[in-house]
């Protein structure tokens, strides 16, 4: 997230400051939906991840969280798209 904040501190369009804010946002809803699967994976060290992942409840929440996170970056990308075009 330090990325966003250097860029509205280099980027003094105020057109795009709002775009740049909802990036962040969106990049931070990403990292929120990874940060679970990778405590998954965290607390799985010197184990079959195989095993774990034979539990139906733990592949769908993560799936549920791949999916939900895979929309927050594509949202993402959408607006770093806009802000490129505003450049």
């Amino acid at each position: 997230m330090q990325f966003f904040d250097e860029a509205q501190r280099r980027i003094p369009d105020k057109d795009l400051a709002p775009l740049l804010k909802k990036a962040r946002a969106a990049y931070a809803e990403v990292a929120g939906h990874l940060k679970p699967i990778a405590e998954r994976f965290t607390h799985t060290t010197g184990h079959k991840h195989e095993e774990w992942l034979q539990d139906n409840a733990t592949r769908s929440d993560v799936l549920k969280n791949l999916r939900a996170a895979k929309a927050a970056d594509e949202k993402a990308l959408r607006i770093l798209s806009q802000i490129v075009r505003g450049l």
